[in-house]
């Protein structure tokens, strides 16, 4: 790659990656990796594959459980075993 600088330069122009000059004066792996990070950011990539990927609301709604429905079953479940164990209690 050392040896294609003009070749790369050529590129860069074409995809429209602008680089400062002292980022012109790399080589090799270090001058590749300015230009993919110029060319193809990670937070627009990330994004992208995001907004493809994530559900819709409406089809997110129905796996959602309302905070006052694990409530009530909490208390459902719950009930029963407390009664039971205070039953004693108006003895003391």
């Amino acid at each position: 790659m050392n040896y294609k600088k003009d070749t790369i330069f050529g590129m860069i122009k074409k995809f429209n990656v602008k680089l400062v000059p002292e980022e012109k004066l790399l080589e090799g792996k270090a001058l590749l990796k300015v230009i993919m990070r110029k060319f193809l950011s990670a937070s627009d990539s990330l994004l992208e594959m995001i907004v493809i990927n994530l559900s819709s609301p409406t089809t997110t709604q129905c796996y959602c459980v309302d905070v006052e429905q694990i409530y009530i079953l909490y208390i459902h479940c719950t009930l029963p075993y407390l009664v039971k164990s205070f039953e004693g209690f108006e003895e003391w």
